[in-house]
């Protein structure tokens, strides 16, 4: 496990899901992470139930719970052929497993996105393909996809831009997490101007958003006007110190979100 990876806005959201403290949270992570280096060198930690999993990693409360929040924070992803993949494990595991499966000319497993029912994809997978490719990092992401590839569904902004491909999927993820569903095609601008856009910024953009979301309804009712999803991005309160409401609490509690 990185070293800060406390710090990471998808941590502490993990700890804020489990009611856990700081040790008790990594303890989690490591112990998957050491499931997986085992049993599942691919990522693809799916071809496991929950069941098992939580057995060999000795987890005592409801499986489902822990899964959830796991999902729920990118810490796993679901794929239509692996049921569960480990996020990124290609580029987090241990060099030994790389070697490894290359000696074996074996591969990682890679996220596969639900299919339309016709063709017979499995029921219960994510509709949403999350591939790690980069956008170029020197100017704001306009009229592409960050694969570069052609895509038939996209979406335009306010000043007629298009979103597609993977900038379109992770703008639908952020939108869906922000939970403000107000000016979504000048949110989409902002959106398309972020520098160095790539899927792991907007992993972080996005749980981000979800404190944002948690927080929102202890703002309202102090009858102070939330900020909308352009005004946001623009800003880049991602990057801000923020307060987090703690569960049964609404005056909250400190919670830094640090730049990944």
């Amino acid at each position: 496990m990185k070293h800060d990876v406390e710090q990471h806005v998808k941590f502490k959201m993990l700890q804020r899901k489990l009611g856990f403290k700081l040790w008790q949270t990594k303890g989690v992570l490591e112990s998957l992470w050491g499931f997986c280096a085992t049993n599942t060198m691919r990522g693809d930690i799916g071809r496991f139930s929950n069941e098992e999993i939580c057995a060999c990693i000795e987890w005592e409360d409801d499986p489902q719970k822990l899964f959830d929040a796991l999902v729920d924070c990118s810490w796993l992803d679901p794929c239509a052929e692996h049921r569960l993949i480990v996020h990124d494990w290609e580029h987090h595991c241990p060099n030994f497993i790389k070697g490894n499966l290359k000696k074996h000319g074996k591969a990682f497993a890679q996220r596969v996105a639900k299919q339309p029912a016709k063709h017979g994809a499995k029921r219960g997978a994510d509709p949403l393909s999350q591939a790690a490719t980069k956008p170029n990092p020197t100017k704001p992401n306009q009229n592409y996809s960050a694969s570069g590839d052609t895509v038939g569904t996209s979406l335009k902004s306010k000043k007629g831009r298009k979103l597609q491909g993977n900038i379109l999927e992770w703008f639908n993820l952020f939108w869906e997490a922000f939970s403000h569903k107000k000016g979504k095609a000048e949110a989409m601008d902002a959106w398309l101007d972020i520098e160095g856009l790539n899927k792991d910024l907007a992993d972080e953009i996005t749980a981000a958003a979800k404190i944002e979301a948690l927080n929102r309804k202890s703002l309202i009712e102090a009858k102070r006007t939330p900020i909308m999803a352009q005004g946001w991005l623009t800003g880049r309160r991602w990057e801000d110190e923020v307060i987090s409401a703690t569960p049964g609490d609404a005056t909250g509690g400190n919670s830094k979100i640090v730049g990944v």
